[in-house]
C-alpha cells in the first residue's frame, strides 16, 4: 500500500520456483500496462532485476515512478492492471517481509 507522497516504488515479487518464464511474460504485460494506462511515468525508465536467492528461489524487484500520488489507488481498480496484479499474485509465494509474496515500498529518488 502507498503510504506517503514519494512516487518511485522499488516493488518486489518473491517468485515460486519454476514459474520464473511466466512470471517474466507477466511483467512484460504489467510494465506495458502501467504505460499505455499512464499510470507510470515514462520519461523514467523502468528497471527490473532478477536476484537468484539462496535456494535458488527468485526475487524481482521492478523500480518505476508513478504518475502522481495518487496513481497507485487508481491502478487498484484499473481494468487491465486489477487483473494483471491478480496473475502476479498468483506467481508469487510468502517469501517476503511478514511472510508476503510481494511488497511495495515506496522511496525519494535523489539522482
Amino acid at each position: 500500500m502507498h503510504h506517503s507522497n514519494d512516487t518511485t516504488v522499488l516493488a518486489h515479487y518473491y517468485v515460486q520456483r519454476g514459474k520464473e518464464a511466466e512470471f517474466d511474460a507477466v511483467l512484460r504485460e504489467h510494465r506495458a500496462g502501467l504505460e499505455e494506462s499512464d499510470l507510470i511515468n515514462k520519461s523514467v525508465p523502468t528497471q527490473i532485476y532478477r536476484i537468484t536467492e539462496e535456494g535458488g528461489a527468485s526475487l524481482y524487484v521492478e523500480i518505476f515512478d508513478w504518475v502522481s500520488a495518487e496513481a497507485p489507488r487508481d491502478a487498484h481498480t484499473h481494468p487491465i492492471i486489477g487483473p494483471l496484479w491478480n496473475k502476479i499474485m498468483g506467481l508469487c509465494e510468502a517469501r517476503g517481509p511478514g511472510g508476503r509474496p510481494f511488497h511495495f515500498p515506496h522511496a525519494k529518488r535523489l539522482q
